[in-house]
């Protein structure tokens, strides 16, 4: 009998040491002998593996001992399995530079970056395509600093094939941390932008005190999106099922998302001032990229997004955020 990937997988190896890579890591170094966490930042490096902690997430706990940081790719060679948990923007230059290292194709790919391409191409796609190695889709519902803090928390991994699926679940699951397998990556990763989008919008309307219907309503238009999307993707996506709203209802309805957050405060600056806040917002916005992503994707599939419509326009405009925002209350099924 061959052995499992969890029997076989004694070194994992994450690229991006952010809130979520650190979450992830926390959580995989329970299964592994050795984990090691990849980061552009020599001070971040340092202090995880002088101190095990992470500097620049003062709220994570202290990091395990098996945990080791480096600034250098070429430390993640001899891994089973490579996560890879950056900004979408960087996802492209990653698998670039994984290809120059010549990875064996056996090692398996584990994408826990959220959004697509800056054309709007899927990340699997892209992986599949520039290495050729399997891989498999890390998509969440999960708050970072929760999944940091051992506490309860599921998340969904999503691959082209069953088995594979359930073999990459039982890797990462844990005892605090349990995936669960699904075929529909295509939805996953829409709905990985598609959240970020409507979080955005869902902040803003807390920051204008639009109360909960309105919040609601955006959550029923983004689900509808993730489904014509998805659906115009490929003719197998299942679409709707609890994983996909999930994920959607913890971003939208909780301000431990960055990008709900990132709303919020927008809608609350005064409008005279709001243009300087997009511009010197210092935190990292996914759902910003997210945006760009979906209307470009918007654009190849022909189709129109109206959350993204409405976003875009409040982002040019943020003078006239609230006009452009009651344009939701006015949008029907399509």
């Amino acid at each position: 009998m061959n052995a499992s990937l969890y029997e076989i997988t004694k070194k994992i190896s994450i690229i991006g040491a952010g809130a979520w890579g650190t979450a992830i890591a926390i959580q995989l170094c329970k299964n592994v002998d050795e984990l090691v966490i990849v980061t552009r930042r020599l001070n971040v490096a340092n202090a995880i593996n002088t101190h095990k902690k992470n500097i620049s997430l003062p709220s994570f706990p202290l990091l395990p001992k098996n945990l080791i940081s480096s600034t250098n790719i070429q430390d993640i060679q001899d891994s089973q399995c490579i996560v890879i948990s950056i900004a979408s923007q960087d996802f492209k230059d990653t698998l670039l530079q994984l290809r120059s290292l010549k990875i064996s194709k056996e090692v398996i790919i584990v994408i826990a970056t959220k959004g697509l391409l800056t054309d709007g191409s899927l990340l699997s796609s892209i992986t599949s395509k520039i290495l050729g190695n399997r891989c498999a889709i890390l998509a969440g519902p999960n708050l970072a600093i929760e999944v940091a803090c051992d506490m309860p928390s599921h998340t969904v991994v999503g691959a082209d094939t069953m088995p594979f699926a359930l073999e990459v679940s039982k890797l990462i699951s844990t005892d605090s941390f349990v995936a669960h397998p699904t075929t529909d990556i295509v939805s996953l990763q829409i709905a990985s932008c598609v959240k970020n989008v409507a979080a955005i919008l869902s902040g803003m309307s807390d920051g204008l005190e639009y109360g909960a219907n309105n919040k609601s309503w955006i959550v029923a238009l983004a689900l509808e999106e993730i489904e014509i999307f998805s659906k115009q993707l490929s003719s197998q996506c299942k679409v709707i099922q609890s994983k996909v709203v999930g994920d959607l209802s913890l971003c939208c309805n909780n301000s431990g998302s960055r990008n709900n957050t990132f709303g919020n405060k927008l809608a609350q600056t005064p409008k005279e001032k709001r243009m300087d806040f997009i511009n010197d917002y210092p935190i990292l916005t996914e759902g910003r990229n997210n945006l760009l992503q979906l209307t470009a994707l918007a654009n190849r599939l022909n189709l129109k997004s109206n959350l993204c419509s409405v976003l875009s326009n409040i982002l040019e405009e943020p003078e006239n955020l609230e006009s452009h925002f009651n344009a939701i209350t006015r949008l029907k099924d399509q």
